[in-house]
């Protein structure tokens, strides 16, 4: 967005931050949380395919 200011003629002294709002702080920290939860999926579902995969195994020992 741009930004517009009514400054009288002449000299004029115009000073601009950009600071963190709640808005991003709250956002961060959404995808903070986000990551985690998809890596703690990603893990766990890597070490269920390793267990279900043992399982298999050791039931395909059994029949056979």
């Amino acid at each position: 967005e741009l930004i517009f200011l009514n400054l009288p003629a002449g000299s004029n002294e115009v000073e601009i931050r950009y600071e963190s709002t709640q808005v991003h702080f709250y956002g961060k920290a959404l995808t903070i949380l986000a990551l985690l939860f998809i890596g703690l999926l990603l893990f766990n579902e890597r070490n269920n395919n390793i267990l279900y995969g043992q399982i298999i195994k050791r039931r395909r020992k059994t029949t056979k």
